[in-house]
């Protein structure tokens, strides 16, 4: 007979935590928990064939460095498999995707709590942090969008390890690689850890960091194996050129400007949206380049006395840093302001605000000075912790109901950004509705100038195919992806295809036949629908050389 299995009590502390946070979790987005595969979505579960059966084929396949199943600009194989088996367990039934990315978010403000704990912080501080990030209005991308299990799966990995790296760590080890192998922004616990190791060195007692540097040494070559065919898929897939990025300034500046953005987003939940577009920084008199100069000093000071001082407070503002560093545009890409992108930095802000604030309350004790927590001060500061929080959650719950349906998401954007390229897009689906073909096609043009993407696939616009604009639109999006298929090493089955349907739009169909014949000889799970599509451009092909 098995005995009543016995937790300690710092366990038993941590479910109950977790358990409350959860609850708290689920409350606020609730109104999110049916809502629909949204983009990406498509993308990594339902249009996945490598995700769609559990085999030991497709389980080696996604973890091959250049294999076919890498979905978009990345090599995350985790991802993958967690989407893998996701659909096995939940199929269409979006609630238990949702739910999923719930607890796991409730979990990662739990393990928040508990590094901010472990760093010397009170419990009341460790609590309001954990909360913060919990009801953060800008994590609601990241937690109602279903595909973004990435992003809050490797967040927990990352803690998960910074937790256990002193006193397990053959533990952190393996979960700082599968923070990696989920999503690249895991690298940040490496100079996370390394700060943690030079604030307890010397220390000298059990589990502290005298030890630690050689695990250190192994992080970094498990960062570089990794790093390989994640750049490779950058390379090829992520980046784009940005013309204003010629110009060294413009690119510094914007830089620092999306910096900007993101602290205001992370300090008082303003400027958060769906789909966020921020052109490059071109003057020198920009708001948003100006008030990055102090807060980029800051920073630095900040970082330069805390490791001086051997203080974690240098663990969290360096995390900051690096959760920054993927998003700040030195590899450019599209759009690099989003909400769901906040999810690695803020933990970081959170810490290294938290601990600042405490050492300002601890100077001032030492110094004689009045305690600012007593008597009024301490109730004034709870009462503004509590409409911090209260208004915050709210604020999520709001949000989280957009994601119930794409509509209000797109309507969302439109809101805050009325010249962006979803404007111009659902303008264009209305003109193309009501059959005005000029403005229409005017419109998706200015769409395309703003990073649209192949948006003239919508089925709205088969009304106006015939229009000479929209054929010309349509060539040349077809142009660009053909362009840059043929540009890749090493084309996927899928991309071969979809290849093959760019030439059919130009009208070329030998090129489709030479890219179908590819992917059918590249193999994959895409083959028997591939076949016949073959077989039929051939007899059309056959058909039409007959004539």
């Amino acid at each position: 007979m098995v005995g009543p299995i016995n937790f300690s009590p710092r366990l038993s502390s941590f479910l109950l935590t977790w358990l409350g946070a959860a609850w708290l979790a689920f409350a606020i987005y609730w109104p999110a928990l049916h809502g629909p595969f949204i983009s990406d979505d498509q993308l990594f579960i339902v249009n996945n064939p490598w995700t769609a059966t559990f085999s030991t084929e497709n389980l080696l396949e996604m973890f091959h460095p250049w294999g076919e199943a890498r979905a978009a600009a990345n090599y995350a194989p985790l991802h993958l498999v967690a989407s893998a088996v996701e659909r096995q367990l939940f199929w269409d039934d979006t609630f238990g995707y949702h739910a999923l990315n719930v607890l796991i978010h409730a979990l990662n403000a739990t393990l928040l709590a508990s590094l901010l704990l472990a760093s010397g912080l009170p419990r009341s501080f460790a609590l309001f942090g954990g909360l913060f990030f919990l009801v953060h209005p800008a994590n609601v991308e990241a937690v109602a969008w279903i595909s973004q299990l990435k992003t809050n799966g490797a967040l927990a990995f990352t803690l998960g390890a910074l937790l256990s790296f002193l006193s397990h760590p053959r533990v952190a080890t393996a979960l700082f690689l599968a923070g990696l192998l989920t999503k690249a922004s895991a690298a940040a616990a490496l100079p996370m850890a390394a700060a943690l190791a030079w604030s307890r060195r010397g220390q000298g007692s059990e589990g502290s960091a005298s030890h630690s540097w050689r695990w250190l040494a192994l992080w970094v070559l498990l960062l570089l194996l990794f790093a390989l065919p994640y750049y490779m898929a950058i390379q090829t897939r992520g980046t784009v050129e940005v013309g204003a990025y010629d110009d060294l300034g413009v690119h510094v500046r914007t830089i620092a400007s999306v910096g900007t953005h993101y602290l205001l987003m992370a300090y008082s939940g303003l400027g958060v949206a769906y789909q966020q577009e921020y052109p490059p920084v071109l003057s020198l008199l920009d708001p948003w380049w100006i008030a990055s100069l102090p807060l980029a000093v800051f920073f630095c000071w900040r970082i330069w006395v805390a490791l001086r001082r051997r203080s974690e407070e240098a663990l969290y503002w360096i995390g900051a840093a690096a959760g920054f560093a993927p998003i700040s545009q030195i590899f450019p890409f599209l759009h690099p302001v989003a909400d769901r992108y906040l999810y690695f930095v803020l933990p970081g802000l959170i810490g290294g605000t938290l601990i600042l604030l405490h050492q300002f309350l601890e100077s001032r004790r030492a110094s004689g000075l009045p305690d600012a927590w007593s008597p009024m001060g301490g109730w004034i500061a709870i009462a503004a912790t509590a409409g911090v929080l209260v208004v915050f959650g709210f604020q999520s719950a709001g949000r989280a109901h957009l994601w119930s349906n794409s509509a209000y998401l797109l309507a969302d954007s439109v809101k805050h950004f009325p010249e962006g390229r979803n404007a111009y897009y659902l303008q264009a689906r209305q003109a193309a509705e009501q059959g005005d073909a000029e403005n229409a096609v005017l419109l998706l043009r200015k769409a395309i100038e703003l990073g649209g993407d192949r948006l003239h696939f919508d089925p709205v616009f088969r009304r106006i195919a015939q229009h000479p604009g929209f054929r010309e639109i349509s060539r040349d999006e077809a142009g660009r992806y053909i362009a840059l298929v043929s540009s890749l090493v090493r084309p996927t089955q899928a991309e071969l295809s979809s290849l093959a349907a760019a030439h059919l739009v130009r009208g070329e169909y030998e090129e489709a036949e030479r890219a179908l014949d590819a992917a059918t000889q590249r193999g994959g799970t895409l083959q028997p629908e591939l076949e016949i599509q073959l077989e039929r451009l051939r007899a059309i092909r056959a058909a039409r050389d007959a004539r």
